[in-house]
C-alpha cells in the first residue's frame, strides 16, 4: 500500500510542476507583449527608404 500512496504523491507533485510551468510561461508570454508593445517596429523606421536608395548607397560604400 506505501508503493501505491508515493506513486500517487509523485503524479501530484508532477501535475503541481506542470501548472506551476504553465503559470510560469503564461507570466512571460504576458510580460513579453507588453515590451514589445512599449517597442517601436524598427520596420516603420525603414520603410521610407526605396531600394534604389538602398543600393546606391552600398555602391557608394563600395
Amino acid at each position: 500500500m506505501p508503493l501505491v500512496f508515493a506513486q500517487a504523491q509523485l503524479e501530484a507533485g508532477a501535475a503541481l510542476k506542470a501548472a506551476q510551468t504553465t503559470k510560469e510561461e503564461a507570466r512571460h508570454s504576458a510580460e513579453m507583449q507588453e515590451l514589445l508593445a512599449r517597442t517601436p517596429e524598427s520596420a516603420d523606421s525603414e520603410a521610407g527608404v526605396s531600394d534604389a536608395e538602398l543600393d546606391e548607397a552600398l555602391k557608394e560604400v563600395a
